[in-house]
């Protein structure tokens, strides 16, 4: 699978962009990585405003969280969504770098749980959103 041009896949799982200096805390031994992305926001996921669009943040936030919680699940288990929470702090604009920090909270036998940050390159808060998975009896093959 190729990345489109916009979107850079900087770490998984544990990230090491020079856009994240301590956002987050350091990880201990019984926390989860951290997967982080950047994101140059073109046109297409904004509205007439010039503004990302708020089903692009809530579609962003359930993509990076995914990536995140796959990333942890030892046993690569198939999920769905439980519930997807957004919050909306500040707007971003096309054309705009923003980072996209996801975090599995925790991960257990029949479900998952992550937050994602999305910030600007000031490292400023933008959008903010929780998701939970239920996790399927199914799981992917991996492929190398």
């Amino acid at each position: 699978m190729v990345s489109p041009p916009h979107l850079q896949i900087v770490s998984i799982p544990n990230s090491t962009s020079s856009m994240i200096p301590s956002y987050f805390p350091p990880l201990t031994t019984k926390s989860y990585s951290v997967s982080s992305l950047e994101l140059t926001l073109t046109s297409n996921l904004c509205n007439a405003l010039g503004i990302i669009h708020g089903g692009a943040v809530c579609t962003i936030i359930d993509c990076a969280t995914t990536i995140g919680l796959l990333s942890n699940d030892r046993e690569t288990r198939k999920s769905v969504s439980l519930s997807l929470t957004s919050n909306f702090y500040k707007p971003a604009t096309s054309g705009e770098t923003i980072l996209i920090l996801a975090e599995t909270d925790r991960i257990g036998k029949t479900a998952g749980f992550s937050t994602c940050k999305i910030l600007n390159e000031n490292l400023e808060l933008l959008y903010k959103g929780t998701h939970t998975k239920a996790f399927l009896k199914d799981k992917w093959e991996i492929q190398e």
